[in-house]
């Protein structure tokens, strides 16, 4: 059974500055929460074939590789060498300007669980939620890099600070 979470923000930033970001395929661990490092792994920094290796807090890792990518508009990448339950996961990113000063970016995932049954129960009722509260926290730390050009740690920052860098704040 494939799972599917998506997640939109509109960022108080330009389509380019956050496309500029998200394409620093080793730059991950600038905007992400629990992030400890991304790195480059091979030549190529970005597009197809573009390898990373990210580290977690927790002391987990997995690699991300870059299968589709259309410049300033949008990628897709295939993770491996993961932790969880899954036989497959893969992950996007869009981008689309609103206006001069905002745009849009859409995050999806989909995935595939191992164990069966209780692995699509899984799916539903842990995996799906962990996975668009990541995205959430994500998208936000995208969001504040990219107005403030600071480096999210390990959590983000306050609501009042984020509120300035997130054009429709849930």
């Amino acid at each position: 059974m494939l799972h599917h979470v998506e997640s939109v923000i509109q960022i108080n930033a330009t389509a380019n500055r956050v496309w500029c970001i998200l394409d620093d395929f080793g730059g991950l661990d600038k905007f992400s929460v629990g992030v400890q490092k991304s790195l480059i792994v091979g030549n190529k920094e970005t597009g197809i074939g573009a390898v990373r290796y990210c580290m977690f807090n927790d002391g987990s890792s997995l690699h991300e590789e870059i299968v589709e990518y259309e410049p300033h508009k949008h990628f897709r990448l295939v993770l491996s060498e993961f932790t969880l339950p899954m036989e497959s996961v893969s992950a996007s990113f869009r981008v689309e300007p609103l206006s001069e000063t905002t745009c849009e970016v859409k995050m999806e995932m989909d995935f595939v669980m191992k164990l069966g049954l209780l692995g699509r129960l899984m799916g539903v009722v842990l995996i799906r939620p962990l996975m668009k509260s990541v995205h959430k926290k994500l998208l936000r730390g995208l969001a504040y890099h990219a107005l403030t050009g600071e480096k999210i740690s390990d959590k983000l920052p306050p609501r009042e600070d984020l509120v300035r860098a997130i054009a429709l704040l849930p």
